[in-house]
């Protein structure tokens, strides 16, 4: 398998996720040994979704300056 970024070597790994609820878990993910890029397969998953289903816009830079707003008390729009 080849890396997305740099072309490099993917290899496969356990990394330890400590963040996942109270048990800690190992995930399978595929690193590469060239530039570090890391893959698990919701990450290959997102990637392979076709744009036409894709959002056009990241909904967090639209509601930062709502929120910004609200808390500044001048209110939305």
């Amino acid at each position: 398998m080849s890396c997305s970024r740099c072309q490099g070597l993917m290899v496969a790994e356990m990394l330890f996720n400590p963040s996942e609820g109270v048990t800690h878990m190992w995930m399978p993910v595929t690193r590469c040994l060239n530039c570090g890029n890391v893959e698990d397969p919701l990450i290959r998953l997102a990637r392979g979704i076709p744009d036409q289903l894709r959002r056009s816009a990241r909904p967090g830079s639209q509601r930062r300056g709502v929120w910004s707003a609200e808390l500044r008390g001048q209110g939305p729009g």
